[in-house]
């Protein structure tokens, strides 16, 4: 199983397995996140951010399914450009890992640059001209990376190697309705000192064997801010969770 990334048009594609598509959007989150600067860029570089971390398998895209817009000349170069600085092994020195991502790089460097972009119509990617909420763009402090939806990417447990270091983080987000499924409109992260972590899963209880993290649920609320010295508020859901360092 695995994602298939493709420029129909010209009968081009580039097959990844799924493992192979965590490392190909490691290295284009790299490369991307310091240099993107319009609303376009951003929204490229968040979708390798995003990409593959709810559904495997269902991660490939034909390059003529990207919002191209009128300026697709100048969004293919930094297409181009960021996929270079991959090439080049920018930030892969903050990888726990060394990629073996050369040739799925250099096959979607070919497809790419051989691919003539144009104005897309409705594209299932959504409008990549209208700006990121500022929460998306947040830089994660020891990666360098876009936070995007789902945090940042390198430091998920669940795609990162199971021997990386990690430490444990709070995170409270703010939804536009209320709910935990809701349109989250703002997200507050901090680490959270070891020595706190027992006093707080006696609070809480301990967390499954697999899970990566526990909900604070609001009895819990006033004696884990009281061990965490910071307040924790009630309109918003607070999370307890690793973070690779």
């Amino acid at each position: 199983m695995g994602n298939r990334f493709s420029a129909k048009a010209l009968g081009l594609d580039v097959y990844m397995t799924n493992g192979s598509t965590e490392v190909f959007c490691d290295v284009m989150a790299l490369a991307g996140s310091s240099v993107a600067r319009t609303a376009w860029q951003q929204n490229l570089v968040l979708h390798f951010c995003d990409l593959v971390r709810y559904a495997l398998g269902m991660g490939g895209f034909d390059l003529a399914e990207i919002p191209w817009t009128r300026d697709h000349q100048a969004e293919q170069d930094f297409f181009i450009v960021m996929l270079d600085r991959a090439i080049h092994r920018t930030g892969w020195e903050k990888l726990h890992y060394t990629p073996t991502a050369d040739y799925n790089l250099g096959a979607f460097m070919q497809m790419l640059t051989t691919f003539r972009a144009s104005p897309t119509t409705d594209s299932y990617l959504g409008d990549w001209t209208i700006a990121p909420k500022p929460y998306l763009l947040e830089m994660c402090i020891w990666h360098m990376v876009f936070q995007g939806e789902a945090g940042c990417r390198l430091c998920d447990p669940s795609i990162q190697p199971t021997d990386a270091p990690f430490v444990w983080e709070m995170t409270s987000t703010y939804t536009a309705d209320g709910t935990i499924n809701g349109e989250t409109i703002k997200r507050l992260i901090w680490q959270i000192p070891d020595e706190l972590i027992a006093r707080i899963h006696a609070i809480v209880g301990n967390p499954q064997p697999r899970a990566l993290g526990m909900r604070i649920e609001p009895p819990h609320l006033d004696p884990v801010s009281t061990i965490i010295g910071k307040p924790l508020d009630p309109y918003a859901h607070h999370w307890l969770g690793k973070a690779v360092t």
